[in-house]
C-alpha cells in the first residue's frame, strides 16, 4: 500500500507549483483606487503609480521563484529522505518476519521430531508394558498351578481318608497274623521233631 510519500515526484511537484502559484503576483498588487484612497495624502501621478507596482510585482515575482524553488526543493528532499526511510523500514520488517517465519519453520521441524519421538517412546512404552502383562499373566497361571498342585498333594499326603488308613491297617494286621502263625507253626514242627529225634535216640540207646 502506497503512502503519501510514495507519491511520484512530478506529481508532488505539481501540487506543491499549483499552492504556490495560487499565490500569484496580482494578489499583491495595488489597485490605482485603493492607492488613492488608502494614500491620499502622497501626491503621486499615475506613472509613478505604474512604476512603482511593476518594480513591486518584479521583486514579489522574484520572492515568489525564490519561494517556489525552495518549497520544490524542500518538498523532494523531505520525500527522498522520507522514502529512504519507508525503505530501510520495510527492508528491516521484511528481514524481521523472515528471521520469524525461520524461527517458526525451525521450530515446527523440531515440534515434528519431538512428536515423533514421543509417539516412539509411547510406543515403546506400550510394548513394554504388554510384555510386563503377559510376564505377570504366565507368572499368576503358574501360581495358580503350584497352589492347586500342593492343595491336591496336601489333601492326598496329610489329609487322606481314614477309611482308607482302616483298611491298609486290617489288611497288614490280617497278613501280620498271618505270618506269626506261619511262624510259631514252623517254630512248633521243629520243636516236635527235636523232641522227636531225641525221644528216638534215647530208645535206641536203651535198646541198644
Amino acid at each position: 500500500e502506497k503512502t503519501w510519500f510514495d507519491m511520484p515526484c512530478d506529481a508532488t511537484h505539481v501540487s506543491v507549483s499549483e499552492s504556490v502559484s495560487s499565490l500569484s503576483t496580482n494578489d499583491f498588487s495595488i489597485p490605482w483606487e485603493t492607492w488613492q484612497n488608502e494614500f491620499a495624502g502622497i501626491e503621486m501621478t499615475y506613472e509613478t503609480y505604474e512604476r512603482l507596482n511593476s518594480e513591486f510585482k518584479r521583486r514579489n515575482n522574484i520572492r515568489h521563484k525564490m519561494l517556489s524553488y525552495f518549497t520544490t526543493q524542500s518538498w523532494k528532499t523531505a520525500q527522498q529522505h522520507l522514502r529512504t526511510m519507508n525503505h530501510q523500514s520495510q527492508d528491516s520488517r521484511i528481514k524481521k518476519l523472515d528471521k520469524f517465519q525461520f524461527i517458526i519453520i525451525e521450530e515446527l521441524e523440531n515440534f515434528e521430531k519431538d512428536s515423533q519421538s514421543l509417539k516412539d517412546l509411547e510406543k515403546e512404552f506400550v510394548d513394554f508394558w504388554e510384555k510386563i502383562f503377559q510376564k505377570f499373566s504366565a507368572y499368576q497361571k503358574s501360581e495358580q498351578q503350584r497352589l492347586h498342585l500342593l492343595k491336591t498333594s496336601l489333601a492326598k499326603s496329610v489329609f487322606c481318608n481314614t477309611d482308607s488308613e482302616e483298611t491298609v491297617f486290617t489288611s497288614e494286621m490280617c497278613l501280620m497274623k498271618e505270618d506269626m502263625k506261619v511262624l510259631q507253626d514252623r517254630l512248633l514242627k521243629d520243636m516236635l521233631e527235636e523232641e522227636l529225634l531225641n525221644v528216638r535216640r534215647e530208645l535206641m540207646s536203651v535198646f541198644m
